[in-house]
């Protein structure tokens, strides 16, 4: 199946398949989008969403491919709920009630996903997902107009829950995905989720410095702070040759890394019992810039490392290896909703409505 990652800075593809050895990476690619046009989980023209989307899939002929999707959104919500082993129809109204104190909106305009497992003592732990009917309703309508079939969606923390689980130790740990304009946190430990929370600030608190320094567009602000830590082989050999950046940008991108490390860190003081953390990893694109887990280092007692979503991922012959290291880093949720992350109950997802847009 393919997935889809609606961020606001880009949307992310990707194909994963099961090798019977392991995951293999059929497909991935990255679809930058036009400053503005989504912020905050809201798609601002649908319409040119549409057309960038649609000539993508035409171009790499995608026309017509079952779609996991998610969208980056702040009022996605992710909670971990221990309560009574009951039967299903209790379960139902329990957890209606209990969304309705949790919830910064009301649950009845809300789509909810939860997977249940029984505890040592034998309760149940739900873990709930939750996201405004507005947002994934306006999520599905872009990605169906551009003649793909939405099966499955899910919230980007759930989905990145999921890969993570598949591909760390059962340590407790903090994840930090650096997107553009926020960072999603889990407080994880043997595959349950302790606690998911949302900073808003992300690689877009960079980027911006750079260009208000170099007075240049944002697509430009955005290359510049990727190079200026491209490796010397990379400047060489690689995606990023030929670049090369003086000390005034690089010490920019530095001091704006470093404000973006001590936001993360009050955020995640503010949000979970840190104390207990073994480790902190940083996946998403700004993730690989040094000051970024330089700051957190000097805030926290435990090992800060990068996490690469693709680490144990087989490319298939056509997937460019190069460019998958160069996004890699951003797939955290893609590969998450390749793998089975618990999908919202919206009604109609399916061939069926799909193929009334298909004729339009």
């Amino acid at each position: 199946m393919l997935c889809v990652d609606i961020g606001s800075h880009s949307i992310k593809l990707c194909d994963l398949a099961d090798g019977g050895l392991g995951w293999q990476l059929a497909y991935v690619s990255v679809l930058s989008l036009p400053p503005g046009l989504v912020s905050a989980g809201r798609i601002a023209d649908p319409a040119e969403v549409v057309a960038h989307l649609r000539h993508h899939v035409d171009a790499a002929d995608l026309r017509g491919r079952d779609v996991a999707l998610a969208i980056s959104s702040p009022t996605a919500q992710l909670h971990t709920l221990r309560v009574p082993r009951m039967a299903d129809d209790e379960l139902a109204e329990a957890l209606g009630w209990e969304l309705e104190a949790l919830l910064p909106y009301d649950a009845a305009d809300a789509y909810v996903a939860w997977r249940a497992a029984a505890d040592a003592d034998g309760a149940l732990e739900l873990e709930v997902s939750t996201d405004t009917r507005p947002v994934i309703d306006a999520a599905i309508d872009v990605v169906r107009r551009a003649r793909l079939n939405v099966a499955q969606v899910a919230i980007a923390p759930a989905a990145l829950a999921r890969w993570y689980d598949r591909s760390n130790s059962a340590q407790r740990a903090v994840v930090a995905n650096i997107g553009a304009e926020a960072t999603t946190l889990l407080d994880v430990e043997g595959g349950r989720v302790i606690a998911a929370a949302r900073a808003a600030s992300g690689g877009q608190h960079i980027t911006k410095a750079v260009q208000q320094h170099l007075d240049c567009d944002a697509t430009e602000a955005e290359r510049v702070k990727l190079v200026a830590f491209a490796d010397a082989a990379e400047q060489r050999e690689g995606p990023y040759r030929g670049s090369s950046l003086g000390p005034a940008v690089r010490t920019i991108v530095e001091d704006a890394a470093a404000a973006l490390a001590a936001s993360l860190a009050d955020a995640i003081d503010a949000a979970f019992d840190s104390a207990h953390a073994k480790k902190i990893w940083l996946s998403g694109g700004s993730a690989a810039i040094p000051s970024v887990a330089g700051g957190l280092r000097q805030r926290f007692p435990c090992p800060v490392d990068q996490w690469l979503p693709y680490g144990g991922l087989r490319p298939r012959r056509g997937v460019d290896g190069a460019a998958l290291l160069r996004i890699g880093a951003r797939f955290g949720v893609g590969f998450g909703l390749a793998v089975g992350a618990p999908g919202l109950r919206v009604p109609g997802l399916g061939r069926t409505r799909w193929w009334n847009f298909w004729k339009r």
